[in-house]
């Protein structure tokens, strides 16, 4: 009886062993070294941080300033989050990255009032939001040549100066819920460019040279914002589209050639104010019939109209044709 308790005991030690192994080894293959510093009420930055850190959590403290070489030990760092702080910044070093190779930055709920000036060649994230930007400047991101996604929702924006994304890759803009009264300038982005979130502004007219020569564009969202009309979108900006949403404004004439927009999977049209002749003006039968190959949804629920839905054209097309009863 002692000698097969011993026995399980062996065994049981060699698989506890072998299952610590294999975390050791996963822990190694994933390269993962993550360090929480969060709700220690911090207002400098810890020196105790160990070298090999690659995750850096320093959420709900007090810092505002983050000094020149201030992470320049941690040549490991990857990821940094320092949302819900007390950050300004005129207290943000552009070299405070100097020495890391961090690429997600996280400065979510914080007092910034404008971009800080950041040197930082691997960062490819960067959010923002819940700050109290109020404008973007001239080449705002020259420090960033490998930016790909910036997120600065929630925030006051109500300015973005036309050369305030160059010399970066952004793909991904986050706009939504700011004060912008007019679509930003993309030029320098239009063969990166995949996404842009206008959700939630004041911007009142949209045309087609806003988006031309956006090679890369997939993503359009402006819902929530003040449009009445939109008209002449035409090749340059539908070839690529994939989802249009332009739900809640105001918008009653949308007349837009929907033969260009080819590769249109989603498109979201709720509570507006559309009449029958602007909406069929906008949607001819022919447009639809190109639409072949796609699966293609248009969402108009809560729209003050009553609608007719038509299905099957083409095989897989799904659209709704509306036809207005108020006088």
């Amino acid at each position: 009886m002692v000698t097969h308790f011993m026995m399980d005991s062996y065994f049981g030690l060699r698989i506890t062993f072998v299952a610590l192994l294999l975390i050791g080894v996963a822990s190694l293959i994933e390269g993962k070294v993550e360090i929480d510093r969060s709700h220690q009420d911090l207002s400098w930055l810890p020196t105790d941080i160990p070298d090999n850190v690659t995750h850096l959590l320093l959420k709900h403290n007090m810092l505002s300033e983050l000094p020149a070489g201030g992470f320049g030990s941690l040549e490991q760092l990857k990821y940094l989050n320092l949302e819900h702080n007390s950050l300004v910044s005129a207290g943000i070093d552009r070299d405070c990255l100097k020495g890391t190779v961090v690429s997600t930055l996280k400065l979510e709920h914080n007092k910034l009032s404008t971009l800080p000036q950041l040197v930082q060649s691997h960062l490819t994230v960067l959010y923002m939001q819940h700050n109290v930007i109020r404008q973007i400047g001239n080449a705002s991101m020259n420090g960033l040549p490998d930016l790909k996604h910036l997120y600065l929702g929630m925030n006051q924006i109500s300015y973005i100066h036309p050369d305030a994304f160059c010399g970066t890759l952004l793909q991904t803009i986050g706009l939504s819920s700011n004060t912008i009264t007019t679509v930003p300038d993309f030029h320098c982005l239009e063969n990166t460019l995949r996404s842009i979130h206008l959700f939630g502004n004041k911007i009142c007219i949209v045309s087609n040279a806003d988006f031309a020569n956006l090679h890369a564009l997939r993503i359009l969202q402006l819902g929530h914002n003040c449009l009445q009309q939109i008209s002449g979108l035409d090749i340059n900006v539908g070839q690529h589209l994939e989802v249009l949403r332009l739900y809640g404004n105001s918008l009653e004439v949308l007349d837009i050639n929907w033969s260009y927009f080819r590769s249109l999977q989603v498109v979201n049209l709720a509570d507006n104010n559309f009449r029958c002749f602007h909406l069929v003006r906008g949607f001819g039968l022919y447009s639809l019939s190109l639409l072949h190959t796609i699966t293609f949804s248009l969402y108009l629920v809560h729209a003050k109209v009553a609608g007719q839905v038509i299905q099957g054209l083409k095989s897989k097309c799904i659209f709704i044709i509306v036809f207005s009863f108020e006088h």
